[in-house]
């Protein structure tokens, strides 16, 4: 069922009551529905270039929960799309997949108290997209896929939180074959603390963190893959570089836990045999940064990681084992060590395995 519109009022219960697979509402103005949303659909998709959520004319939606067995796609149509909402948490639960498909989603209207949710097994990003969020940010899902070249920028007002979904169905059979998601970009920019314990598909891609005076935590789950791949253009065989990754936390702490499992890299920043692996900046001025041993810029034949770190303190000890850590894991191009407090100190015998 397709519902085009120019701007009137949907029942939430409307929804609901097709009988059908799939319910489009497609709005080149606005979607306005009426009463605390508690969809149940099998598929939906929301674009326009505004939506609104109200509990009544003059009020807004509390705790409204969109219910989706199988997939969303979300997008604006032609500028953005405005997701107003009240107070609480405005919950998105899909069994399979949701799609961000381009243009501005706004979601307005919270405050930093409040949360915006989305529990799914794989978010794809099929489009540039923008994501504005007055509120908390919670993403639940078992990966974070892109299309090759499509980005995905995030702005909270409030923490951010990439966590594991709790979705148990198997749609893997449904989900479409995709090359690698290539040179993409995905930048988060929270004012609350970030925590991400997911996995992320980013090969030879852009990662940008940025936490507005608070922590960026890295949980025992979290695989960030921006490794180089292998391509085919035409009849030439092209490997491609390893990815960047940035992490901002100006005012508070980096923290890498350690990975569930001995073979898991946390941080894969590997070139594909011939290219050039990837760049690991962290920056954390008035902090601490605790670093997982599990991180990986290896080059077969090419020129191997760069790696930045600006820390509050660096200890004798922890610079030794920081050290030892990029020798050994392929951070040999560049090394660029920064410490606001104290002197760094190079122990005798200490070997510093780097071009420059």
């Amino acid at each position: 069922a397709e519902l085009p519109a120019t701007g009137g009022m949907v029942f939430a219960s409307t929804l609901s009551s097709f009988d059908a697979d799939k319910v489009s509402l497609l709005a080149p103005l606005s979607i306005n529905l009426l009463g605390n949303v508690e969809v149940q659909r099998e598929n939906l998709v929301l674009q326009s270039n505004s939506i609104n959520a109200f509990a009544g004319v003059g009020g807004s939606a509390s705790n409204s929960t969109f219910e989706i067995l199988d997939r969303l796609e979300i997008g604006g149509a032609t500028r953005s799309s405005d997701l107003v909402g009240g107070t609480g948490t405005l919950t998105f639960n899909v069994g399979n997949e949701i799609s961000f498909i381009g243009q501005i989603i706004n979601f307005d209207g919270f405050s930093s108290d409040d949360a915006v949710k989305f529990d799914s097994q794989i978010v794809r990003v099929t489009d540039d997209t923008t994501v504005n969020v007055s509120a908390n940010l919670n993403i639940n899902t078992n990966d974070v896929r892109f299309g090759i070249g499509d980005d995905l920028v995030i702005n909270t007002q409030g923490g951010a939180n990439l966590g594991r979904s709790s979705q148990v169905n198997d749609f893997s059979a449904d989900i479409a074959v995709q090359e690698p998601p290539l040179f993409s970009q995905f930048i988060l920019n929270a004012q609350g603390d970030v925590n991400i314990n997911t996995q992320l598909s980013l090969n030879s891609g852009n990662f940008q963190i940025t936490s507005n005076g608070n922590n960026v935590e890295f949980g025992s789950d979290a695989v960030i893959d921006l490794s180089g791949q292998v391509i085919s253009i035409g009849d030439d065989i092209i490997p491609t570089d390893g990815g960047w990754m940035t992490v901002d936390s100006s005012g508070g702490d980096i923290n890498f836990e350690t990975p569930s499992s001995l073979d898991q890299i946390t941080v894969n920043l590997d070139a594909a045999d011939g290219s050039d692996a990837g760049l690991l900046a962290l920056y954390a001025a008035t902090g601490n940064v605790s670093l997982s041993q599990n991180i990986s810029a290896v080059s077969i034949d090419g020129k191997g990681g760069t790696f930045i770190l600006d820390e509050g303190e660096i200890t004798t000890n922890e610079f030794s084992n920081l050290t030892s850590q990029l020798n050994d894991n392929g951070f040999t191009l560049e090394r660029v060590i920064r410490t606001r407090n104290g002197d760094i100190t190079v122990s005798t015998g200490e070997e510093v395995i780097s071009e420059r």
